[in-house]
């Protein structure tokens, strides 16, 4: 949650972040559409290409209204 409010205080605008219980899937996706979110950002695996995608993300990239952002993390040492 710290992490979240830090990078959430880094951002312009005004971000939201929420804290959702249930289906990973289902919170995002519903989430999104409650706050009349425009993008979605997700971190995936360390694979590239169609690797990358869990079946959370491939889920959330289908059934979102809106953009779905998904960041790779930083290759270890960077």
């Amino acid at each position: 949650h710290d992490q979240a409010q830090r990078i959430l205080g880094a951002l312009p605008g005004s971000p939201a972040a929420r804290i959702d219980v249930g289906s990973p899937v289902d919170a995002i996706v519903a989430g999104a559409a409650a706050t009349e979110a425009s993008l979605i950002i997700m971190g995936t695996r360390r694979a590239t290409g169609l690797a990358a995608l869990g079946s959370v993300s491939r889920r959330v990239l289908h059934d979102a209204h809106c953009s779905v952002l998904l960041a790779t993390p930083a290759p270890a040492g960077e």
